[in-house]
This record gives C-alpha cells, structure tokens and sequence, in this order.
C-alpha cells in the first residue's frame, strides 16, 4: 500500500491564520487612525502658527515705516484683494496652500494683541473672536480644533 505525503496546510489552518490576523488588523487599525489624525492635526498647527509668525513680522516691517496701529491679513481663497495700504497674503515657509484666514494685528494699551481666524476646511484655529497675545505653541493657545463650516460662515458675516 502506498503511504501519502501530506504537505501544506489544511483549510482549518489557514482559515484559523486569516481570522487571527484580521482581529490583529482590527485592533490596530484605531491606533493607527488615530497616529495619522494626530499628525495632519499637528502639522495644521504648525502652520497656523507660522501664519501668525508672518503677520507678527510683517505688523512690525509695517510699523516702523508707518504709523498704521492695525493691520488685516486675509485670503479667503477668493483672490488677492489688497492694496497697498492693506497687504492681506501672507508668504510663508513652504506656502499656505489650501488654508483660508483671516488675521488682524492691532496695538493698543496692553501691548499688540492678534485676532486670528484660519482653517484648511478639516482643522481650524480662532481667537474666538477676541483679541489675544501671541500665542503659545500649543493646541489650545491657538484654539486649533474640528473645522465648523456653520460657525465660519456665521463669523465671516460679523468681520
């Protein structure tokens, strides 16, 4: 009598590997969601920040040669609209491509204070509407969070 050669894996096996790997997938999946969010968020306050270090730098150009006490940047991503009197585009490291703002440099009692506005249509960064110091490096300092086209649309129309 002839003997078999079993060789390979039986359907059992494999299927008992494919369902072992597929909760594997699903429990990592979230982790890795979550590092990818993370990062598009922090790489959206990176910029947000070196806006606001832009109009910081141009405020102070702007100063010595004049006495403007205020100064608005915007870019709605409608044109450039400025005027000599009112640059509103901002030049940044690497471009702002994709990100829409509005930020007003004002000096006043307590030193200069910024009104900011930015977002990418995912994240967004505001003062909240008040004037604030300059910012520190955190999340919260710029008031980065979820973008909300309802209340961009709302503030837009008290500017």
């Amino acid at each position: 009598m002839k003997t078999l050669n079993k060789k390979g894996f039986t359907l059992i096996e494999l299927l008992a590997v494919i369902v072992i790997l597929a909760v594997l997938m699903l429990m990592a999946a979230p982790s890795v969601l979550n590092i990818m969010n993370n990062a598009r968020r922090n790489s959206f306050a990176t910029e947000a920040l070196s806006l606001l270090k832009a109009a910081q730098t141009k405020y102070a150009e702007q100063a010595v040669t004049s006495n403007a006490s205020t100064m608005t940047f915007k870019d709605d991503g409608s044109g450039d609209n400025c005027s000599s009197t009112s640059p509103c585009k901002l030049d940044i490291e690497g471009g702002s491509a994709g990100l829409k703002y509005t930020i007003t440099v004002s000096s006043g009692a307590s030193g200069v204070v910024y009104n900011w506005n930015i977002h990418n249509g995912t994240y967004q960064a505001t003062s909240g509407g008040a004037n604030k110091a300059y910012p520190n490096d955190t999340d919260e300092a710029l008031g980065v969070g979820d973008y909300n086209s309802t209340s961009q649309s709302s503030q837009s129309t008290t500017e």
